[in-house]
């Protein structure tokens, strides 16, 4: 069912939260303090207990130079000894229900693992969002500037057909990353996220100058992990999130999708 934020049972929202992902205290509370408040639940509940629970996070895509608003199904968890009857479809069903009720365009989903993929298949979610992978040799020429998470929100995010964040759901976002020792750069032509192994997201006008900045950046001679929107050399593109839609013009594209809560 659809619970109001409002009135769903936090303490249990929780253990069942660490029970299954296993985060520490502090991250899971990034997300009750802050975007549980703007979130849409699900949970099947039986007896006061709650045995499966999904959440859906207000984001868009920005296709063809349009703007749509949908949703993120985010933290989609069932207790152990309630698994294989059926109750995680059961939510995903009434949130693609939701979506239509509401008027919203489509709900997309980063799968934790590769069988995932064949599991929300079975929903109707088609394999629509990638992003770059490869590695960059830092040269250590010009080090970059440290800022805050907020000056890194305020820039801009790119074109092209991509996942965006809301503001709020946005903000989360970059506080989970930093809850791990993610930080915020910014160079003369580029803006980056970077834990000290890998380039979690990368700004930049051009593939050139992201290529060019990023390598005098990093810590000279080391080879950095870095995801992007770009197909610098050596680059492999990878699937990365999948989307349900009822819109046939928002499934004929593919998504850059990169800056995702996974």
């Amino acid at each position: 069912m659809h619970i109001s934020p409002g009135t769903a049972d936090l303490t249990q929202l929780h253990t069942l939260w660490k029970d299954v992902f296993g985060d520490e205290d502090g991250y899971i509370d990034l997300f009750f303090s802050g975007a549980f408040h703007a979130s849409h639940p699900f949970a099947v509940i039986e007896n006061g207990e709650v045995q499966s629970v999904l959440y859906l996070l207000d984001c868009h895509l920005q296709a063809g130079g349009s703007l749509h608003d949908g949703y993120y199904l985010y933290a989609a968890a069932t207790k152990p000894q309630y698994r294989r009857r059926g109750l995680m479809g059961s939510l995903i069903e009434e949130a693609k229900a939701y979506l239509h009720e509401t008027g919203k365009d489509f709900i997309v989903l980063v799968p934790a693992t590769k069988p995932l993929y064949d599991y929300y298949e079975q929903f109707g979610f088609v394999t629509k969002l990638y992003r770059w992978a490869g590695t960059l040799q830092g040269t250590g020429a010009s080090p970059a500037d440290l800022i805050t998470s907020a000056r890194y929100a305020s820039l801009p995010g790119g074109t092209g057909d991509r996942f965006l964040w809301t503001g709020d759901n946005l903000r989360y976002a970059l506080d989970c990353l930093s809850f791990y020792g993610t930080q915020a750069f910014s160079t003369d032509r580029a803006a980056f996220l970077f834990d000290g192994r890998v380039v979690r997201e990368v700004l930049a006008a051009t593939a050139w100058d992201a290529q060019f900045d990023l390598r005098a950046a990093l810590p000279r001679d080391e080879r950095v992990t870095v995801y992007g929107p770009y197909a610098l050399p050596g680059f492999q593109k990878q699937p990365y999130g999948m989307l349900y839609s009822a819109n046939r013009a928002l499934l004929s594209c593919s998504y850059y999708m990169n800056f995702a809560l996974d």
